[in-house]
This record gives C-alpha cells, structure tokens and sequence, in this order.
C-alpha cells in the first residue's frame, strides 16, 4: 500500500524515520511536501517534481527541527491530505508521544492540519509512552512498521481502527 499520491499535499514531520522516508521517495513523484526538517528539506530538494515547503520557527539544533509559535502558525495555512508523523512513543492507552515538549505542540497541530494521519513507529516504539503527549491514537489514520511486530503487539491499534501497513 502506497500512502503518498501524486498531485497530494503532504506534511512530513521530522525524525530519523521521516528523514528514511524522504530519502526513499520514488523519483517521479509529483506532489508538494511540507516539513519542519532542514535535513529533510535538503533531501525533498534533489527530487524534481516535488515542491518543497519549508517551516520556519526556532531551530532546535539537538533534533534539527523549527519548533515553537511561528512554526504552528505557519501550518495554519495548509490543509494537508497526509501527515506522516514521527513518534518517540505509540501506547494504545497513553497515545501518541515525544519527548520534547515544543515538539509535541507543533506535532499537534500538523495533526489538525491533514485529513489522514499515519504515524511512523519502529518495533521498539510500539507500547510504549514518552513524557509529552501529542493526542489520543485516535487522532490517527494509518500506522506504519516494521514487518517483522507480531500481530498480538498490533492487534489494540488495528482494534482502534487503524490501517496497519508493514
């Protein structure tokens, strides 16, 4: 299953899975993409056919991300058909969390911002919670992972509605 269409509108969060994703976008692809992540950014910029849209804000140097009020502000302006978003912690119960907190805000609203939402959860990630929560699982559409997580660590996300796409 391929999320990304042409001719879509994506929000790609930052993070080292996001960063994966960007390096491992077909080279044909025709869409506009919106990041947070000067990295990643710099990797959109050698496909053609992708319009690139970059964030401003604060720099937060350690993660490489704009954060803060003029990076929320600046989402205010799109809505998105997908948000690829990257997690530090998935929880059935806890939710959706990171662990930076001006990260969590501008996470937020990237989520109010696209009509589907698949979170980007490598194995250890699964189960587990970070300090600062983003939003309920509910908030999201699709998860992403491994193929290799077993189907009773997938089973409460797919329970709750998620697409689960190994």
């Amino acid at each position: 299953m391929t999320l990304i269409h042409p001719g879509q509108v994506v929000i790609l969060d930052s993070g080292t899975t996001t960063y994966l994703v960007a390096q491992h976008l077909p080279p044909e692809l025709n869409a506009t993409i919106i990041t947070n992540s000067p990295p990643i950014a710099t990797v959109l910029a050698t496909y053609a056919n992708i319009d690139v849209i970059v964030l401003g804000g604060h720099l937060n140097k350690e993660l490489q991300v704009a954060v803060g009020a003029a990076t929320i502000e600046a989402l205010q302006m799109f809505r998105a058909d997908l948000c690829l978003l990257g997690v530090a912690g998935l929880h059935p119960d806890m939710g959706i969390t990171v662990y930076d907190l001006e990260e969590a805000h501008v996470k937020r609203a990237m989520l109010s911002r696209a009509a589907e939402v698949a979170a980007l959860a490598s194995s250890e990630k699964l189960g587990t919670a970070a300090p600062y929560v983003i939003g309920p699982i509910s908030e999201l559409t699709h998860l992403v992972t491994n193929s290799t997580v077993a189907q009773l660590v997938l089973a409460p996300y797919q329970a709750a509605g998620l697409t689960v796409i190994q």
